[in-house]
């Protein structure tokens, strides 16, 4: 299995993972990828021998001729799943669609992890948390200490691989996991102090923009949420990331 790094594709691949041990079936987190890392995803794709594959929101645009790279696995794996956000181009959704066995689409504003789970695991209790905690973060509530807590840990650098594991369990935090994140949260609260210094503003139409790039290591809800927090010139924050995504938020 491969999957993004943001806490809903972690919290799906979980899902799956717990899925498959609960019906006794191996189940292996090939590689947890950013967006900019597509490159070592198809490295270890095109390793992969005698597998049942899943792809658990992993954007089929970012993957360069994923056509002819789903044709190569497929001689050699079962492709069984894919699930992607609705953003995804047709013309990829229809390569995905014909390569790959199941394959879902999620809307604007919805979770990863909730179809997965209405899939592979719907009664199943933990599944239904890690529903919760996803939908958290898709939804910009914030409103869970949990899914805070783990947005701050998957950006700490701590092994997602770990961390999907343990939320497979049913684990949905450690003192291991509070003394990782409390390391991160000191140097969090300086680069977001580092960051405002370098906000830019321009007027579009009505609206004023807040303009910035920022480092992998903050997440697009800190830092967007943070911009408005402490600037009342901003309307809108439009975080850049140095991976090349973009985050924006809205008061």
């Amino acid at each position: 299995m491969c999957c993004g790094d943001g806490l809903d594709e972690v919290a799906s691949a979980a899902i799956v993972v717990r899925a498959a041990r609960i019906k006794g079936i191996p189940c292996r987190v090939g590689g947890v990828f950013r967006h900019d890392q597509m490159d070592v995803c198809v490295s270890l794709l095109k390793g992969e021998q005698n597998g049942t594959l899943f792809f658990v929101g992993l954007a089929p645009d970012a993957i360069p001729d994923v056509g002819v790279l789903l044709t190569q696995v497929a001689l050699r794996n079962t492709l069984a799943y894919w699930v992607c956000a609705s953003t995804v181009s047709g013309a990829s959704l229809d390569v995905i669609r014909s390569k790959v066995r199941f394959v879902d689409v999620v809307p604007a504003r919805g979770s990863i992890a909730e179809s997965v789970h209405m899939r592979f695991l719907k009664n199943d209790p933990v599944a239904q948390a890690l529903v919760v905690l996803a939908k958290d973060v898709v939804q910009w509530a914030r409103e869970d200490e949990r899914s805070v807590k783990l947005l701050d840990l998957l950006a700490s650098g701590e092994d997602p691989k770990g961390i999907i594991d343990g939320l497979s369990k049913g684990v949905f935090w450690s003192d291991a996991w509070e003394r990782v994140r409390g390391s991160y949260v000191e140097r969090k609260g300086a680069w977001l102090a580092e960051m405002m210094d370098r906000v830019t503003i321009r007027l579009y139409g009505a609206y004023r923009f807040g303009m910035v790039l920022v480092p992998n290591v903050l997440t697009g809800s800190d830092a967007a949420q943070h911009m408005l927090d402490r600037h009342d010139g901003v309307d809108v924050a439009m975080v850049v990331f140095k991976d090349g995504r973009i985050v924006f938020r809205c008061r």
